[in-house]
């Protein structure tokens, strides 16, 4: 057998084997991850809060580092920057140094996020002269609310969102696996 022959049969392999493995291990590992955030959720939450921090801490240094560097940008907008990454530093030491911090400053963004995005869409749907601005105006709406439950709930909202993610990961991960089964037999 040449060694042509020898990875032609290891593609062939490879190609039948792999896509559907990879599928069920996919979906095995998101089952796995959604009972975790389901049965657990404070210390997901508590996990995600960490890795929010030092998302914070990261973003933070990165636009210091940016506004020093980049000198296209004028003085005003340096500066803006600037302080914004020393903002985004004292909230992620902020939220590492609590938990009950970091939680609630991440539904704080969410909620600011789904409400500020939901505006911008309502303005969009009604400047829009084509078709679908409704729906973008309905969308937005629907974001708005969202935000603004979030932003007065926090606490009771992330919980909320943690278990639904939850149970998306295990009923997504459950497909997963159906699907991997189906897609070996052919």
């Amino acid at each position: 057998m040449t060694t042509q022959e020898a990875s032609g049969r290891t593609g062939q392999w490879e190609s039948a084997l792999l896509p559907w493995l990879w599928l069920l291990l996919t979906g095995l590992f998101s089952v796995i991850v959604g009972l975790l955030v389901v049965f657990v959720p404070a210390a997901t939450l508590a996990t995600v809060g960490m890795f929010f921090g030092l998302f914070l801490l990261v973003n933070g240094v990165l636009a210091i580092v940016g506004s020093l560097v980049r000198t296209r940008w004028d003085g005003v907008s340096r500066v803006l920057t600037a302080l914004a990454g020393l903002l985004s530093i004292a909230l992620g030491l902020m939220s590492l140094r609590n938990e009950l911090q970091s939680v609630l400053l991440l539904a704080t963004w969410i909620g600011i996020a789904w409400l500020t995005t939901g505006v911008a869409r309502i303005a969009t749907g009604v400047e829009s002269r084509r078709s679908g601005g409704g729906w973008l105006i309905f969308g937005g709406a629907v974001l708005s609310i969202a935000g603004i439950i979030v932003l007065v709930s926090p606490f009771s909202s992330i919980v909320a969102l943690t278990l639904t993610t939850g149970w998306l990961l295990v009923i997504g991960g459950i497909v997963e696996m159906v699907e991997s089964f189906f897609f070996r037999q052919k």
